[in-house]
């Protein structure tokens, strides 16, 4: 994250020498690269560095986002336990990036919602140097400590689809239910809280099935929920409430052959993937040749206007009579969390998946964080 924040200074000191304007910068990232976007809005060292930003199906607050100071975790499984950081850091240095590929894949990564991940982005209260990130994402949203700049944060219809790529071979049936509470709910995997949470989930999406693994529809709301959707709600709702500029939400429905996770992975569940809005932005290896006056060239028409838009003017649709985008996306309001649904049609829609949403809304506000004044926003949204 810091080298975005250099590579940003270096945007601010050269974009005029190849006709870039340095107050006009847009950032925008998919996934981890929206996660990360989302961080640098949070991060008091990127201020004043962009102007816009755009996240795409991932924020600071999903689960899969963090990670922990890594020295004791690495010093663990290279059994150097007995180490301080120096020491570590030392033995590091002196290996070679093939060694340290290795020592990374040595490191379990389990990617569930209830374990915060070996490596990612660390909360800095007492370096010495700058801190990327002084506090946590939750807190800094709570106290209104990010970036008031126009912000566009969406997601897809089905992101749950991309956990097909993070089967755990041990576990092919997919993660136990109580591996889906989030870490920072502040619940242990095991006891009576968290079980009983489990099967409040369990009640929720699967009724009384006795083999709910076997419902995979359902299981990818779940999982969509839990590691993107809820998360990316509180983001809107914090960010809208306290932000002087516009907050633009979306929701990418769309199927065609250009979405690349379902592609990709050759899944046939209905929905849109975690990734799928990709390949109608960029070309990549499973790219199709794009016939004229195809779905596919619409929506690709579609969705460049609109992300360049809103890079120019911080609007996706500045021009109300526009025939190719034929709709005015607005912005998220007191009353409505308006979003713009980029389906076959660009379609106007309040308050997606509502139900779901509310489920979690509950579970948050009774959850042991929500007592602590760091979450107190979780009674706010």
């Amino acid at each position: 994250m810091k080298d975005m924040v250099m590579a940003l200074k270096w945007v601010q000191k050269n974009i005029d020498k190849f006709g870039g304007d340095p107050n006009n910068v847009t950032i925008f990232g998919e996934s981890a690269g929206g996660a990360s976007i989302h961080l640098l809005l949070l991060s008091p060292m990127s201020k004043g560095l962009f102007h816009k930003a755009i996240a795409q199906s991932g924020c600071a607050v999903n689960p899969w986002a963090q990670g922990t100071p890594g020295a004791k975790r690495i010093a663990k499984d290279l059994n150097l336990e007995s180490s301080d950081e120096k020491s570590v850091l030392k033995f590091l240095m002196d290996k070679s990036v093939e060694e340290l590929y290795e020592i990374q894949n040595q490191t379990k990564d389990n990617m569930v919602a209830s374990e915060i991940r070996p490596f990612g982005v660390v909360v800095e209260k007492n370096s010495k140097e700058p801190a990327f990130l002084p506090e946590e994402p939750m807190k800094l949203l709570a106290e209104k400590k990010f970036q008031q700049v126009p912000f566009m944060i969406g997601f897809t219809t089905n992101e749950g689809i991309a956990f097909e790529v993070f089967k755990n071979p041990e576990k092919p049936e997919g993660p136990a239910l109580e591996d889906l509470i989030p870490w920072y709910l502040g619940y242990k995997v095991g006891t009576d809280e968290s079980r009983a949470l489990a099967a409040k989930i369990k009640k929720f999406y699967f009724g009384d099935e006795k083999q709910w693994q076997k419902n995979i529809a359902k299981k990818y709301d779940l999982l969509s929920d839990v590691m993107f959707l809820y998360g990316i709600y509180v983001t809107v709702m914090n960010q809208f409430h306290a932000s002087k500029a516009p907050t633009y939400v979306y929701q990418v429905s769309i199927e065609t052959q250009l979405n690349f996770f379902k592609k990709f992975t050759e899944v046939t569940v209905p929905g849109v993937s975690h990734c799928d809005d990709v390949g109608y932005l960029f070309k990549h290896f499973l790219s199709i040749k794009i016939v004229p006056g195809s779905i596919e060239e619409k929506s690709v028409t579609r969705f460049v206007k609109l992300w360049t838009n809103f890079a120019k003017y911080g609007n996706p649709t500045p021009d109300k009579n526009d025939s190719v985008l034929d709709v005015v996306w607005k912005p998220v309001t007191r009353k409505e969390l308006d979003y713009l649904d980029i389906g076959e049609k660009l379609t106007m829609k309040t308050n997606p998946f509502s139900e779901r949403i509310n489920f979690w809304k509950e579970i948050y506000v009774n959850s042991p964080a929500a007592k602590k004044s760091e979450c107190a926003y979780l009674k706010s949204v």
